[in-house]
C-alpha cells in the first residue's frame, strides 16, 4: 500500500520528549481508493494570449481516498476536436496554467482528481478565452506572415493604383482583424 504522509494537529498532542515541543506530529494515511470527491469552485484567474491560468479546491486532502495530482482536460469549445489533458502532480497542488494554447480562442476545461488507484469524477466544466494575439502570433512567437496574393492595378494616367490581396488565413487572424496597413514607396 502506498502511503502518503499527512500534517496533523489537535489539542490532545502530547510532546514524546523535549525536542519534540512545538512540533506538528507526521501521520501516515494509506491511500485505499479513487478519488472520491469531486474538485469545486473551478475558476480562470488569469489568462495570456496562449495560456489560461486556473484555480481549484478538493474538499478533504487528508482522506484515504485523498488525489495525489489532477489531471487538467481542455478542449476548443467551438468545432472540438478531442480533449487534450496537462497533469498536475501533488496532492496540495491546487492550481495550474494551461500552456500551448491557441490565441483569441474559447476553451472548455475540466479538473481531474487521480491517484494510484485511479481516476475520480471531474469538476463540472468552465470555459476560458485566450487573449488575443498579433496577427501570425503562433508557437509562442510573431511569424512574418505577410499578406497572400498581392495584386495590383493601374486604373488611370494620372498614377492612381487599386490594391487588392487574399485576407489572412482565419488561423493566423489571433483576434479581430481590425485592418491592413498600406505604406506609399517612393522611387
Amino acid at each position: 500500500e502506498p502511503v502518503v504522509p499527512i500534517t496533523t494537529q489537535s489539542a490532545t498532542d502530547e510532546p514524546t520528549d523535549s525536542t519534540d515541543i512545538g512540533k506538528t506530529p507526521t501521520v501516515f494515511v494509506p491511500i485505499t481508493g479513487m478519488p472520491n470527491q469531486v474538485p469545486s469552485n473551478v475558476q480562470v484567474v488569469g489568462e495570456g494570449a496562449t495560456t489560461i491560468h486556473l484555480t481549484w479546491e478538493y474538499p478533504d486532502l487528508s482522506s484515504n481516498q485523498r488525489p495525489t495530482g489532477y489531471h487538467i482536460s481542455y478542449d476548443f469549445v467551438t468545432n472540438p476536436q478531442g480533449a487534450r489533458t496537462q497533469t498536475v502532480d501533488g496532492t496540495k497542488t491546487l492550481s495550474h496554467e494551461v500552456v500551448g494554447l491557441k490565441p483569441y480562442t474559447l476553451y472548455s476545461i475540466k479538473v481531474i482528481p487521480y491517484n494510484e488507484k485511479g481516476r475520480g469524477s471531474s469538476s463540472a466544466e468552465v470555459q476560458g478565452e485566450t487573449k488575443r494575439a498579433a496577427p501570425g502570433y503562433a508557437d509562442g512567437q510573431l511569424h512574418d506572415v505577410g499578406v497572400p496574393n498581392v495584386r495590383v492595378k493601374v486604373l488611370d494616367d494620372r498614377g492612381t493604383v487599386e490594391f487588392t490581396w487574399d485576407p489572412l488565413p482565419d488561423d493566423l487572424v489571433n483576434g479581430i482583424l481590425q485592418g491592413y496597413k498600406v505604406s506609399k514607396l517612393f522611387k
